[in-house]
């Protein structure tokens, strides 16, 4: 899982300095589904806040069925305490934050 948060953390930071914030929004929407898959629901959940707030800013750049999957999933994992927490986390947190988190989640 480390090894695939350390790719997508670079396709962020390429995508951040070409501008691209599509291909922003696709890379924490990446990295939120590598921390579910590797167990680590609450930083994907706090991730999967974040890309909201993106998408509301750029428009949709996840496809929302996709999103409320995931969502979905995270839901299964986290209680409704520790969803709001790391929901109100990802709100908080700047672009370059959230996908330091989700680097540091697996340490």
């Amino acid at each position: 899982w480390q090894e695939a948060l350390f790719m997508l953390g670079d396709s962020y930071r390429i995508n951040r300095d070409l501008g691209d914030r599509d291909g922003m929004a696709n890379d924490i929407y990446r990295l939120a589904r590598t921390l579910l898959a590797a167990g680590k629901a609450a930083a994907a959940a706090t991730l999967l806040s974040r890309l909201e707030a993106l998408s509301q800013e750029i428009g949709a750049a996840v496809e929302p069925g996709e999103h409320e999957k995931t969502l979905a999933t995270v839901r299964t994992q986290l209680d409704e305490a520790a969803l709001a927490e790391a929901w109100e986390q990802g709100r908080t947190l700047t672009f370059d934050e959230a996908v330091a988190l989700a680097l540091d989640s697996l340490e």
